[in-house]
């Protein structure tokens, strides 16, 4: 029984470390607070240590029960990974990177062996060869390069494609190597002297993928032209031996059995084809509880019970905010929804979506009310007046609706804008302002006529009204808030920080504006009532409470609470109290963390 607890308490130890060891480094405290809340529910370290965990996490996400199949993840790439290859002996794994770099990594501690950064182009795929001797890199500098793998040495530079490489493979007797060209041909080298063996033709599109049978004695190409050809190269000349057709979208990737007797291959028609060679055969999928595709919008109801999650799954979800439990799945779109937002009375909850579509929700109980149609194009976002009594929609065919809550009546259409980010009523419902690209322009709910066309300097993301109507918030891409005066127009304050603010709005003060990456002041002191010019404020001394910048949740803009990889936010939304923080991430995961204000105010006064 000892050895038997003994044996459980090391294995979890080793997943936890592994789990946390990019972190463990760089701040060690993290173990503590961020490796601990976390880990699985059922993690034998996070029960042993519970009582370590930091007392001003009021709200702990929901985490899974037990560790699942991850081992690790490998940051260092400063762009997309395209490819990971692991050494046949199992000790390395090579990565491929839009940043035009390939990096090798050790499995066992998952340390940063070497860096290796001779192609001028994006790095697209990787490959080890047999003897794990060789790593060669495909490139979109039309080049592959082949590397010594025990010095990171470049040996050789194979040139003769006319267009980007997107896939290498090695033959199981490590004598050959293929690759794969956007050129429409596979190009087969000898490994000892870099000599271009072989131009295989007959493809009438890109070569995306290539794969040698076990044997070494058949090749596998597949392609854009939504076909698999299979190629026998036991000969001095290459010879076409199948076509194989089936798949309705592009082929991306193929493989061989260990036996050569049956193929795979992946496709953009969201199958899996399992080839006898010439017998193709179904493929199992699977539904998710989660959202099944990268979450685009997520936002807190008024009275911060619940949270609203928009999806590519054409889905929106509904979560208990308290406890980070999914309460209802709200399906109809038959697109990718967008946007999200809930009535100031937190009844009712608007759905955007690429369907062209605006649909309105029964918050409590999930039934679809309305479906408002008269957009010619997507609909990006969406928002309800603070009377609950309006709703407007906004649409990349340029418009946008005001649309009668109760009734679904269409009563306004505002043309001539451009393309339209954001949406939002004033607190006295009396004015719409829209974020188009680089402007914020501001309506006359009543009249339907422009009032204002604002200068946001850069692309817009989000626009919020001053509870007292008098100021207007903007949001834009090069790390600006900027707060203008409703009535004239006039820019009062430019306010610069250090990360990407998508989300925004004023608290009932009306001097803070409550954000996704902290809490900013808004200097009312300094904006006078006449016109001024803009004033630059430093965003380190203006930002407060709760926060998100990157891998970590900030408090009073200092690194709080490190964010796991599968943690990390695609969109995040601040309560209005400010003491929860939701996070949607790339692959469908929603969750919430509650802070202690009062707890955090003693530590960090």
């Amino acid at each position: 029984m000892i050895n038997e607890k003994a044996s459980a308490f090391l294995y979890d130890a080793k997943r936890f470390i592994l789990n946390c060891l990019s972190i463990a480094d760089s701040s060690p405290l993290q173990l503590y607070s961020a490796a601990l809340v976390f880990a699985p529910k059922r993690s034998v370290v996070r029960n042993t240590f519970q009582n370590y965990m930091p007392d001003w996490i009021s709200q702990q996400p929901d985490v899974e029960l037990s560790w699942n199949a991850i081992l690790q993840t490998l940051e260092g790439h400063s762009d997309h990974v395209l490819s990971v290859a692991f050494s046949h002996d199992s000790r390395l794994l090579a990565s491929a990177s839009h940043d035009n770099t390939v990096k090798v990594w050790d499995t066992a501690t998952g340390m940063l062996q070497q860096t290796l950064e001779e192609h001028s182009g994006w790095v697209k795929s990787v490959a080890f060869s047999h003897n794990s001797s060789l790593l060669a890199s495909a490139s979109r500098d039309n080049t592959i390069k082949v590397w010594n793998t025990a010095t990171g040495e470049l040996q050789q530079t194979l040139k003769g494609h006319s267009n980007s490489v997107s896939s290498v493979a090695f033959s199981h007797d490590s004598r050959l190597l293929a690759s794969a060209s956007h050129d429409n041909t596979v190009k087969v080298w000898n490994t000892a002297t870099g000599m271009l063996q072989q131009t295989l033709e007959g493809h009438s599109s890109w070569v995306n993928s290539v794969a040698f049978s076990h044997d070494s004695k058949l090749l596998v190409s597949a392609s854009n032209d939504k076909t698999i050809k299979v190629w026998d190269i036991a000969k001095a000349k290459a010879t076409l031996q199948q076509t194989l057709e089936g798949h309705i979208d592009w082929v991306h990737s193929v493989t061989f059995s260990h036996d050569s007797k049956v193929l795979a291959s992946a496709s953009d028609d969201n199958t899996v084809k399992v080839w006898d060679i010439a017998i193709d055969k179904a493929t199992l999928q699977q539904t998710l509880e989660r959202h099944n595709g990268e979450v685009r919008s997520i936002t807190f109801s008024h009275n911060s019970k619940l949270l609203a999650s928009a999806s590519y799954d054409k889905t929106v979800k509904l979560w208990d905010a308290a406890r980070g439990m999914l309460q209802q799945t709200l399906e109809g779109h038959s697109s990718s929804v967008r946007s999200v937002a809930f009535s100031h009375d937190s009844k009712l909850l608007a759905s955007g979506s690429d369907d062209e579509t605006v649909k309105v929700w029964d918050a409590a109980r999930g039934m679809l009310q309305q479906t408002l149609e008269g957009h010619s194009s997507s609909v990006s976002s969406v928002a309800f007046s603070h009377n609950s009594k309006l709703l407007a929609s906004a649409s990349s065919d340029k418009t946008v609706k005001v649309w009668d809550v109760a009734t679904g009546i269409l009563q306004q259409t505002l043309e001539g804008t451009m393309w339209i980010m954001s949406v939002v009523f004033s607190h006295d419902s009396k004015l719409l302002a829209l974020a188009t690209e680089d402007k914020v322009k501001v309506w006359d709910v009543a009249t339907g006529i422009l009032q204002q066309t604002l200068d946001g300097g850069s692309v817009v993301r989000s626009v919020a009204f001053s509870h007292d109507s008098k100021l207007l918030a903007s949001a834009s891409g090069d790390n600006t808030v900027k707060v203008w005066d409703a009535a004239t127009g006039t820019l009062q304050q430019t306010i610069t920080v250090d990360s990407f603010v998508s989300t925004l709005l004023f608290d009932t003060t009306n001097s803070v504006l409550i954000t996704n990456i902290g809490r900013i002041k808004v200097d009312r002191a300094r904006i006078p009532s006449f016109p001024t010019s803009s004033q630059e404020v430093s965003s380190k001394s203006d930002r407060e409470g709760l926060g998100i910048c990157g891998p970590w949740i900030l408090w009073n803009d200092q690194k709080l609470l490190w964010l796991p990889p599968d943690f990390r936010a695609r969109r995040s939304d601040v309560s209005r109290t400010g003491s929860k923080l939701a996070i949607g991430g790339e692959s469908g995961k929603v969750f919430v963390i509650g802070i202690s204000q009062d707890i955090l105010h003693r530590y960090c006064p």
